[in-house]
């Protein structure tokens, strides 16, 4: 296993603004009078596959000719949702390698910033014209 932080995406056109009906109150006071604004308590984000991102590198790669292949390799996943919204939340991100003979999934795990996934894993390919890429599957909160 491998204990790494996380890193944030930055480019990602994140903005924040205030959203009518957000609980965010545009309130006119008369002269003479005080007026008292709530606000609403944020709910917590709601993490879900949009909020990460994995790019599946090659360490290794055996190939025996129309036999297929047999590849190692790692994921760099990266967080993508909101910032601040890992601050004291546990996760497990399942995903799904494809580009072998049969789909592998596995999981990663984080606790606030702190990533911990499998420093690597193989899969056989049918060819040795492969591409592998993984995708998100379901998110998860313990």
């Amino acid at each position: 296993m491998l204990l790494g932080g996380l890193s944030a995406a930055t480019g990602c056109g994140l903005g924040v603004k205030p959203v009518a009906g957000s609980g965010q109150a545009d309130t006119a006071v008369a002269a003479g009078t005080s007026a008292t604004t709530t606000t609403a308590a944020k709910p917590k984000h709601v993490f879900g596959p949009e909020d990460f991102t994995i790019k599946v590198i090659v360490t290794s790669s055996k190939c025996f000719g129309s036999a297929g292949c047999n590849v190692r390799y790692t994921i760099d996943p990266t967080y993508v949702g909101p910032i601040g919204a890992l601050a004291g939340r546990e996760l497990t991100v399942i995903y799904t390698v494809s580009g072998g003979e049969a789909p592998v999934i596995d999981r990663f795990t984080l606790k606030g910033t702190q990533m911990r996934y499998t420093e690597e894993s193989s899969i056989s390919t049918e060819s040795s014209g492969y591409e592998l890429s993984a995708e998100v599957t379901n998110v998860l909160e313990q």
